[in-house]
C-alpha cells in the first residue's frame, strides 16, 4: 500500500505540473473573456498563450450553471496581474469563481468526461501527505526489496493484483494513470535533435519497452514557449533503458535540453487526436431566373474560417443544397455547377455537373425539385473568407424560383 501511496504522490506532482488552480480576484469585473487571478500571477508573460486552456470549476454565485465546466483556449497572459484572455465563455466569469489552467492535451482528455478523474486524483494529495509519515513509522523500509512480498507480509495487501481501470476504484484509476502517462524533463546535456531524445528521468523500464504502441509529446519548449515542437506527438520507434534514450519519428523542430516531455499509450493519444467538427451555416438566398443561358445565382455572405488555437485542419467541406420551383408551364432540365470563392480570390468551380442535368422540374406551375451534395472545398486556411454559389443552366427560358443553402464544415484535430 505504501508503494501505491508513493506512486500517487508522484502522479499528483505530475498533474500539478500540467494544471494550475486559482480563484478569480475579488472585485474582478464580470467578463466572458478577461479573467484576473492574482494567485496565478508572476509565472512569466505569455507563458499560457499557446497550447493551454482554462476550465471554470465552480460558478461561485450560481453553482452548476454556465460557465461552470466549460473549457476555453487561452490567447494571452499578463504575468504581473495574473490576467488571462480567453476565447469567450458561454456566460460571464465573475469574482470568486474557481478556475483551472491546463495543457491542451490534458484539457482535451478532461473535456471528454474525465475531469472528475483528474480532480479526484489531485484531491487525494493532502490525504497522502497526512498518512505518509504514519505509514513509514508503522511499517518501516522494504526489508527484502521485493514489493509484492513486502505488501503481503507487512500490510496484508498485494498491490500487484490491482487492475488498470480508468473508471474503477481510486487504486484502479491510479494504476491506469501510472501505466498510461509519464512526464519528465529532457537531459541538460541533450544534443539538439528532431528524433533522438535523452531523458534520464525515464530510464530503467527495460530496452525496447516503449517501441510499440507508445508516443512522445513535447509539452513545453523550454527556451521558446508555444513554438514547435511544443504540443506535437510522435511515435516512439526505439528505447534504450540505460540512459532513457528515445528514438521517435521526426518532430517539426529540434527537441532541446530542459524541454518537458510526456510519454503516453496510443489509446490515450488517440483521445486527444479525435476528429472534431465545426459547422458554419450560411444564410440561404432566393431569387427568380427566367433564362435559358448559364446564370450565376446570388452568393450568400462570406464567412471567415477560424481554426481553434493549437488545432490542425484535416479537411473543409461544403454541404450545398439548391431548391427549385417551376413558375412556368414547360418542364425544365437544369444543369448545375458548384463554385466557391476563397479569400476574395475569384470564383472557381468545385464541381461541374452540367454534363447530365441533375435537377428536373415537371411541367406546371408549382412543380418542385432539389439537389444536395457534400464535397471537399478548395484550399482554405484560418483567417480566410469563404463564399459558395450555384450556377444554373436550364434548357428553356421559363421562370424558375431558386433557393440556395450552404453549410461549411471544418474537420480538425490536435496533433
Amino acid at each position: 500500500m505504501y508503494k501505491k501511496l508513493n506512486q500517487l504522490k508522484e502522479l499528483t506532482q505530475m498533474l500539478r505540473g500540467l494544471t494550475f488552480f486559482g480563484t478569480c480576484d475579488a472585485g474582478m469585473g464580470a467578463s466572458t473573456t478577461v479573467i484576473v487571478c492574482a494567485e496565478l500571477a508572476h509565472l512569466g508573460d505569455d507563458l499560457f498563450n499557446t497550447g493551454w486552456s482554462m476550465v471554470i470549476l465552480k460558478n461561485t454565485n450560481s453553482v452548476g450553471n454556465a460557465p461552470e465546466g466549460q473549457f476555453r483556449d487561452i490567447t494571452d497572459y499578463v504575468s504581473t496581474t495574473g490576467t488571462f484572455t480567453t476565447a469567450a465563455f458561454g456566460a460571464n466569469v465573475e469574482e470568486g469563481d474557481v478556475i483551472c489552467v491546463m495543457k491542451n492535451e490534458l484539457a482535451d482528455w478532461a473535456d471528454g468526461g474525465r475531469l472528475d478523474l483528474i480532480l479526484d486524483t489531485l484531491a487525494l494529495e493532502a490525504t497522502v501527505d497526512t498518512h505518509d509519515a504514519d505509514i513509514k513509522a508503522k511499517i518501516g523500509a522494504e526489508f527484502d526489496g521485493t514489493p509484492d512480498q513486502y505488501d503481503v507480509e507487512v500490510t496484508g495487501y498485494d498491490s500487484s493484483a490491482i487492475a488498470s481501470n480508468e473508471d474503477g476504484s481510486i487504486l484502479e484509476r491510479l494504476e491506469w494513470l501510472q501505466q498510461n502517462f509519464g512526464k519528465a524533463v529532457v537531459d541538460a546535456d541533450q544534443g539538439v535533435s528532431t528524433t533522438i531524445i535523452d531523458c534520464l528521468d525515464m530510464a530503467g523500464f527495460g530496452d525496447d519497452y516503449f517501441n510499440t504502441g507508445w508516443q512522445l509529446c513535447v509539452l513545453v519548449n523550454a527556451n521558446s514557449h508555444g513554438a514547435a515542437p511544443e504540443g506535437e506527438w510522435r511515435d516512439i520507434t526505439d528505447y534504450s533503458t540505460a540512459d532513457g534514450v528515445f528514438t521517435c519519428a521526426a518532430f517539426s523542430a529540434n527537441v532541446e535540453a530542459n524541454d518537458v516531455i510526456m510519454v503516453a499509450r496510443d489509446e490515450v493519444v488517440d483521445q486527444t487526436r479525435a476528429t472534431h467538427r465545426l459547422s458554419f451555416s450560411i444564410l440561404p438566398v432566393a431569387e427568380n431566373v427566367a433564362n435559358a443561358a448559364e446564370v450565376d445565382l446570388v452568393a450568400p455572405a462570406a464567412i471567415t474560417l477560424t481554426i481553434p488555437t493549437g488545432a490542425t485542419k484535416i479537411s473543409t467541406k461544403i454541404v450545398a443544397t439548391i431548391y427549385a420551383s417551376n413558375m412556368a408551364a414547360a418542364a425544365h432540365s437544369i444543369g448545375l455547377t458548384l463554385q466557391d470563392n476563397v479569400n476574395a480570390g475569384g470564383w472557381v468551380d468545385v464541381i461541374n455537373l452540367t454534363a447530365v442535368p441533375l435537377l428536373s422540374l415537371p411541367a406546371g406551375i408549382g412543380a418542385m425539385g432539389s439537389y444536395t451534395i457534400v464535397i471537399d472545398t478548395n484550399a482554405i486556411v484560418t483567417g480566410q473568407t469563404y463564399q459558395a454559389r450555384w450556377q444554373v443552366d436550364s434548357n428553356n427560358a421559363g421562370s424558375v424560383n431558386y433557393g440556395s443553402e450552404f453549410t461549411f464544415v471544418l474537420e480538425y484535430n490536435f496533433s
